[in-house]
């Protein structure tokens, strides 16, 4: 997490980028998402960046690649968070299934694996949650969901 002050008065483009899933085996993560906005911001202003980190490759088809995590940028306007600009992190790769590609809304996207279930996206800037299986006995090798601004 980086804070940063305004340099002054003025007109700002801010970039962010969303971090790329894991892999599994020889599969791919899904791609972060990107997001650039016009800001215009007050020497007053404060920003804190929040930098997502790539998903963690797995080797083995018992287990999913990681989700990407988000990058954000809000401000502190008296002491109450305003988010600016979020971009998503990319899913995992699972049971041998490319990751999905983060989506360019609040909801992340939902992945299915053929065998073996269902990995969510989180909602409303909230962190995935927990995918589940189809198969009671087959609860392996889904891709875990990446953090949202709001939870992890």
């Amino acid at each position: 997490m980086y804070y940063t002050p305004v340099l002054g008065a003025g007109c700002y483009r801010i970039r962010a980028w969303g971090a790329h899933g894991g892999g599994q085996l020889s599969r791919t993560g899904g791609l972060g998402a990107y997001k650039e906005a016009a800001f215009t911001l007050s020497e007053t202003d404060n920003l804190t960046i929040v930098v997502g980190r790539r998903g963690a490759d797995q080797s083995t088809v018992d287990n999913g690649g990681g989700g990407g995590g988000g990058s954000f940028v809000y401000k502190n306007a008296t002491g109450t968070p305003v988010l600016l600009l979020a971009a998503g992190g990319g899913g995992g790769a699972a049971e041998m299934t490319n990751g999905g590609n983060a989506t360019d809304s609040e909801n992340g996207a939902q992945s299915v694996s053929d065998a073996t279930g269902v990995g969510y996206g989180g909602v409303g800037g909230q962190g995935a949650p927990q995918p589940t299986s189809v198969s009671t006995n087959n609860n392996h090798g889904l891709g875990g969901g990446g953090a949202g601004w709001l939870s992890d």
